[in-house]
């Protein structure tokens, strides 16, 4: 098996069958820009600004600006690879319902390829949940831990980690609440849209529903404050979409993210073996529209060997998911499967809050 005849078989597959990333990852763009050769990235998180231009005196020359808005530092993208093993052994065996006429002309190079497609489609979706992890992690902590324990700190503030001084599932106001936040955000971030998404646990969507004071605003005559509608999915990833209602000035998007990851076992993590929603319980997130977060790929370095040449020499390729396979002779076995090298980058710090401890 050759890695031309693999690579060949996996592209169209990756671009086409792939599934994309997870809700929360989907609030990160990523242009042809972020796909990137180079094994680090630049991290400029902005901080925006919106002072005015202070007059000169004619002929005295510019007022020169400083970067000092700008948290830039460069680091190594996290890797993950994935693979599986093919044994040949595994290939001698026939095929449910075929015969040994048949297996005698079987086609090893189209079976295995067959196999190693639907491996591809595993290890992918496992590192698309990677993605969706950076970004809860970017969200809610604002940083992303690695195995080994170094970080990578996005610098959120602490006043963008919020709860409510009332719970709203006792006498609290969530309308208060989130109008408060969504000023912070305007005002810390410097968001001039007034349009903003709020992703729910389930338990904060029931506490919603019976807060007396949300259901006040859905009462409301002759004012279209509030449109709760029947749960719908709209091609968002598993989010789901429950209606719109607007607190001051700010229109809000009412989502729950009923989506959940487990934690993977054998690498010392807490709870590992055990399932967490991506939007945790008690918890939200509230986002400002038409802001700037980045989904950034590195690239992933490789060795080329030149025909009839002694020596390789490294290089490296560009892409979101990239095949790689190795023949290994000694076990008869083929291991193959997809690494990536991508970050979430929540570049305009300022404009999100996460919302814990919303419940008694």
């Amino acid at each position: 098996m050759s890695v031309k005849i693999f690579r060949q078989a996996m592209l169209p597959l990756l671009e086409t069958q792939i599934p994309k990333v997870g809700f929360l990852a989907s609030f990160f763009q990523t242009p042809q820009e972020n796909i990137k050769k180079s094994p680090t990235v630049e991290i400029d998180v902005i901080r925006n600004k919106n002072t005015y231009a202070v007059d000169i005196k004619a002929g005295t020359g510019a007022r020169y600006n400083q970067r000092s808005l700008y948290a830039n530092k460069k680091y190594a993208v996290p890797a993950y690879k994935e693979g599986f093993t093919l044994n040949a052994e595994e290939l001698q065996y026939k095929m449910a319902g075929e015969n040994a006429y048949e297996a005698a002309q079987r086609d090893y190079i189209a079976q295995a390829v067959q196999i190693m497609a639907k491996d591809a489609l595993v290890v992918a979706n496992k590192i698309n949940y990677a993605i969706e992890k950076q970004a809860r992690d970017a969200f809610f902590n604002g940083k992303i831990t690695l195995i080994n324990g170094d970080e990578i700190d996005f610098a959120k503030k602490v006043t963008h980690a919020v709860s409510p001084t009332t719970k709203w599932d006792n006498s609290g106001d969530p309308i208060a609440d989130l109008t408060a936040w969504c000023q912070l955000v305007r005002v810390d971030g410097m968001v001039s849209g007034n349009m903003f998404d709020l992703i729910v646990s389930e338990d904060t969507l029931n506490a919603l529903y019976a807060n007396a004071i949300f259901k006040d605003r859905a009462n409301l005559r002759r004012a279209d404050l509030l449109q709760i509608t029947m749960p719908q999915y709209i091609n968002t990833a598993g989010a789901v979409f429950h209606g719109i209602f607007s607190v001051g000035n700010n229109t809000i998007n009412l989502w729950t993210y009923p989506a959940f990851y487990e934690i993977p076992t054998g690498f010392g993590f807490a709870s590992e073996g055990t399932k967490e929603g991506f939007i945790p319980a008690e918890s939200a997130l509230l986002l400002a529209r038409g802001v700037r977060y980045d989904l950034v790929f590195a690239g992933i370095p490789r060795l080329y060997t030149p025909a009839n040449a002694m020596v390789s020499f490294v290089g490296a390729d560009a892409g979101r998911m990239l095949p790689f396979v190795y023949e290994d002779r000694e076990n008869e076995a083929i291991k193959y499967g997809l690494e990536s090298r991508p970050l979430c980058i929540p570049t305009e710090i300022d404009t999100f809050v996460s919302v814990t401890n919303i419940l008694k």
